[in-house]
């Protein structure tokens, strides 16, 4: 699926409508449930009939944690204040602890006495990631376990996502901008002319995409 950029932050994200796109398409491609996907997303145009309005809704998928390469970790995965509290806004039940924790780590980034770079889920030492050095002595621990409650299902039987928690980076916002920005994987598209396998004039164009390893949350409902 292809990705848009939001306006106001330039951060990546998967569009609801190529969200619903998707999951109907999955849906259809399943005898069982192929009827099941008209009363979701509504009938198509069909025999000149109007379309119907499906009794599903879904939001933008937005990014929750972004997959960093390290040369001293390996991968490390990276959040930040912004997407912690999007993402908070929309826990079911009780979330003050959640809203808590993210209301101390930006305190920790507001500090004028103390030059704090990132909070980490390991312990501290010099890190060095694809195109940034942390020096430790800018680095903090902290215990992630009311971020960790809450996302444990999303880690079992994921043996790679098992090791989030124990590889996760809280950045500044602008600072994880900045990462995402250099994380994103990019690929030159050229279209070639049919009969001399040549590159058409104007035909070179760019694609990004998230990487794979990126966890990005959506919220849906039933509509009333």
């Amino acid at each position: 699926m292809g990705i848009a950029r939001e306006v106001h932050t330039e951060f990546p994200y998967l569009p609801a409508s190529s969200l619903r796109g998707k999951i109907r398409s999955t849906i259809e491609s399943q005898d069982e449930l192929k009827e099941m996907a008209g009363t979701f997303f509504g009938q198509k145009i069909k025999d000149g009939q109007q379309p119907t309005e499906g009794e599903v809704w879904f939001a933008d998928a937005t990014l929750l944690f972004f997959p960093i390469a390290s040369l001293s970790h390996h991968l490390v995965w990276i959040t930040c204040p912004l997407w912690l509290d999007r993402w908070s806004r929309w826990i079911a039940g009780d979330s003050s602890e959640i809203q808590a924790f993210i209301k101390k780590c930006s305190a920790y980034f507001k500090q004028k006495d103390k030059d704090i770079s990132a909070i980490l889920s390991f312990p501290k030492e010099d890190l060095y990631l694809q195109t940034a050095f942390l020096k430790s002595a800018n680095l903090v621990y902290e215990n992630l376990q009311p971020v960790q409650d809450q996302l444990e299902s999303l880690t079992q039987g994921s043996s790679l996502l098992s090791a989030l928690f124990d590889k996760l980076i809280i950045l500044p916002n602008e600072d994880c901008a900045a990462l995402v920005e250099i994380g994103l994987q990019r690929e030159v598209r050229v279209a070639l002319e049919e009969d001399s396998k040549t590159v058409k004039g104007g035909s070179f164009r760019s694609e990004e995409a998230i990487p794979p390893e990126a966890v990005l949350f959506f919220p849906w409902g039933e509509k009333i």
